[in-house]
């Protein structure tokens, strides 16, 4: 399912930069709103707009127009009562969406949907209030945008991640290795004092054998220098990914105060080493340059 808050365009731009700064927001709703699961949900905020009726002279009076400002997932759907009848729930994590997406109008990406779909959103955004759209409804949504907003993609991607990281199965000798190297990571991050949602997308990877690290879906936005040395760098990077037996497993992330922390997996191969009984992460902090090894055991 998807939550649709729609705000009036001069209200997003008024407290536009605080958003951009907070990266959260904060949506009373009644309570009989509410998800069908407790589990994390995508949230689309979007603008309304009036006509101008002097470009405009013959559409009604309350005629508005409705594009998509930004994207964001709702990671407690069951909210907090804030009275009687009425709950809040919070966007966090919440991006703008940095191209132009119309909604509605004959170039609109409703246009794009099916026309149940279509009447549901449309619904949803002549509404005076948080409305759901059924998971249905969503996914021609998410089809549609990624199809004509390829911009986009990275982001749904990245959230979607959020709301359902591959599960781990322990009967499995690849899971279980990544299991561990999942815990020494969060315990690295919290050692920095590193936000612990920077790691929380996670794809199974395709190679059995490979780390953890490589599986992390990164936010598509963040300005990490290993991004900067491929773009500096032309097609090398990528092209020694391509090689048999080659990998890539450093990751370096960011937060909200510049800090640098870099994360390596050592000797980490999940599946062709079963005798070996520890995963090492070594980790250097931007700051202070000195290497922070961590050990985790692997129970079998």
């Amino acid at each position: 399912m998807a939550y649709v808050v729609v705000l009036d365009d001069s209200e997003l731009q008024r407290i536009g930069e605080k958003l951009d700064i907070e990266q959260r927001l904060t949506k009373a709703l009644p309570s009989s709103v509410h998800a069908p699961t407790g589990s994390p949900q995508l949230a689309l905020v979007c603008s309304r707009s009036r006509i101008d009726q002097n470009l405009h002279p013959t559409a009604p009076d309350d005629s508005a127009v409705h594009s998509l400002a930004w994207l964001g997932m709702v990671m407690r759907p069951h909210g907090n009562n804030v009275g009687p009848v009425d709950k809040s729930i919070t966007i966090d994590p919440l991006r703008r969406c940095h191209v132009a997406v119309p909604l509605d109008g004959r170039n609109g990406l409703l246009s794009c949907l099916s026309s149940d779909h279509a009447d549901r959103f449309w619904d949803a955004l002549n509404s005076r209030i948080v409305t759901v759209l059924p998971v249905e409804t969503r996914d021609d949504f998410i089809a549609a945008i990624s199809c004509r907003y390829s911009s986009l993609v990275k982001m749904l991607e990245w959230l979607l991640a959020l709301a359902e990281p591959s599960p781990l199965d322990s009967s499995r000798l690849e899971d279980r290795s990544w299991q561990e190297q999942q815990d020494s990571l969060g315990t690295l991050f919290r050692v920095a004092k590193f936000p612990v949602s920077a790691i929380a997308a996670w794809k199974r990877p395709a190679d059995r054998d490979a780390t953890y690290l490589s599986g992390l879906i990164p936010e598509p936005f963040e300005n990490a220098l290993i991004e900067h040395d491929a773009r500096t760098t032309g097609n090398a990077f990528e092209d020694n990914l391509n090689v048999e037996g080659s990998r890539c497993d450093i990751q370096e992330f960011y937060d909200d105060h510049g800090r640098r922390l870099e994360v390596a997996n050592i000797n980490a191969n999940a599946g062709r080493e079963p005798t070996r009984r520890r995963h090492d992460l070594l980790s250097r902090g931007h700051e202070q340059l000195r290497p922070c090894p961590v050990q985790a055991p692997i129970l079998f």
